[in-house]
């Protein structure tokens, strides 16, 4: 990364990066010497200047028939006050766009594209839930989502899912039995799955090092959400009871019998690691 250019990100141009970084280096300066060391005209550079007094970024410093020199501000305090200004910025637009925003009325299917897209939906989901939530998440998935289902438990959420480290189960959230969880943990993804009050469901597949998302869906489809609730929660209550699914049946399952999805799926998944 071009350290010059720190500032680029934060709604600064690239000269005013530039200088503001050569003034940390050597100041004070003035116009004219900023402009030697960045190699730009000086009418640019003192433009550039000016915007950055404007941003609260450098002062200047003129005594009486001498030429003005230029300072900057701490970054500790520039950043902080840049921040300020975000967190002002960002709760305002937040009220204003929340204020507009009329949710869709039909049942749609997306697709996420990203890592983040997930987590935050998944986020948004839990922090919305008013009754019901059901889960299972992979132990480094369920990490990601901690803090909001504790929150949802306590408003009185009830949170039910599948668990996979002791130290996380309690009488909602049993944990997985070794011999299957050693068969899940072979997957060459980390899973997600959870439906929030039988409105929404969300499902993705994460790469091992939750950098990249291999596939993500969310839905508002209240038949598909439900749907899945009573699957997940089957199962949750599967393995609450300890049931060992030794039976004439046991062969349909996912995990044993694999249809031809599983194994293409299976095998996709393999060539993205």
């Amino acid at each position: 990364m071009n350290t010059d250019l720190t500032l680029s990100p934060l709604g600064f141009t690239d000269l005013e990066s530039r200088l503001y970084s050569e003034l940390l280096r050597e100041s004070p300066a003035s116009g004219y010497r900023l402009a030697q060391i960045v190699g730009k005209a000086p009418a640019n550079v003192y433009a550039g200047l000016k915007s950055l007094q404007a941003k609260g970024a450098v002062v200047s410093q003129a005594r009486a028939g001498e030429t003005s020199t230029y300072i900057p501000i701490p970054p500790r305090e520039l950043l902080s006050g840049l921040k300020q200004v975000y967190d002002a910025h960002h709760d305002r637009a937040w009220q204003v766009l929340n204020s507009l925003h009329q949710p869709a009325v039909e049942e749609h299917v997306y697709r996420l594209s990203t890592v983040s897209q997930v987590v935050e939906r998944g986020r948004s989901m839990i922090r919305a839930a008013s009754e019901i939530l059901v889960f299972d998440f992979s132990p480094a998935v369920y990490d990601l989502f901690e803090t909001e289902l504790a929150d949802a438990r306590a408003r009185g959420v009830v949170v039910a899912g599948l668990v996979y480290s002791p130290e996380q189960t309690s009488p909602t959230q049993p944990c997985v039995r070794a011999n299957v969880m050693a068969g899940q943990e072979a997957w060459p993804a980390l899973w997600l799955t959870h439906v929030v009050d039988g409105e929404q469901e969300l499902m993705a597949q994460l790469s091992r090092d939750k950098s990249r998302l291999f596939n993500g869906m969310w839905t508002d489809s209240a038949f598909l959400s439900c749907a899945y609730h009573d699957a997940l929660a089957c199962e949750v209550r599967l393995v609450a009871l300890g049931i060992e699914l030794d039976d004439e049946l046991k062969y349909i399952s996912l995990y044993r019998f694999k249809p031809p999805g599983w194994r293409t799926m299976e095998a996709t998944l393999s060539a993205s690691r």
